[in-house]
């Protein structure tokens, strides 16, 4: 087991590993959709022609196409399981008379313990938002 000043050494290689590792939803790494690819440990200093350039480019472009659509598709998973769990909006319409649920809505009572649960019937006057009345 290492001393706490040797851990802090390896704190830069941890994170390298950690960006270096694939994401679930991306099935990609955070270097590679940065970049468009993948680090290397050593340095090179070769003349990369147009032509390379040209590729990098086309590869970010599939690259970018590609977390697209993988983004895309788990949002589509969430919506799904989300719209199961939703409530389909309320059959209200101005002029109807409904009870306030007060567990929200401070009143005048010092204990709430012993105030109404419920506030109503009350006159829906304005309609303001889909949700909202």
């Amino acid at each position: 087991m290492g001393t706490d000043p040797d851990r802090v050494n390896l704190l830069p290689l941890a994170k390298f590993s950690y960006n270096n590792t694939s994401h679930l939803v991306t099935m990609v790494t955070p270097f590679f959709a940065n970049k468009g690819f993948h680090p290397k440990l050593e340095v090179s200093l070769k003349y990369v022609v147009s032509d390379t350039a040209h590729q990098v480019a086309t590869d970010l472009m599939e690259l970018y196409l590609f977390l697209h659509d993988q983004i895309s598709h788990a949002l589509k998973q969430y919506k799904v399981h989300s719209a199961s769990r939703c409530l389909p909006n309320p059959p209200f319409k101005v002029g109807d008379m409904v009870w306030l649920d007060l567990q929200n809505i401070k009143t005048m009572c010092p204990s709430k313990k012993l105030d109404h649960c419920f506030l109503g019937p009350c006159l829906i006057m304005e309609r303001v938002l889909s949700h909202a009345f």
